[in-house]
């Protein structure tokens, strides 16, 4: 699985503000959700890849 840690305005806070791996890892525990999972490999291919996310204007 590859995660994106900063999909929503507190995530990219929090993940802005992250020094080391353990406090990125906390931040995904506890404000993570389905939206941070952007892909999915299977025995080397990709079986989900989430939709382009556009910017919040």
């Amino acid at each position: 699985m590859v995660l994106d840690p900063a999909v929503s305005p507190l995530q990219q806070l929090r993940y802005a503000n992250s020094r080391t791996l353990d406090e990125v890892l906390f931040m995904l525990m506890t404000l993570g959700d389905d939206r941070n999972l952007y892909r999915t490999y299977v025995d080397g291919k990709v079986v989900f890849q989430a939709p382009q996310r556009q910017e919040a204007a």
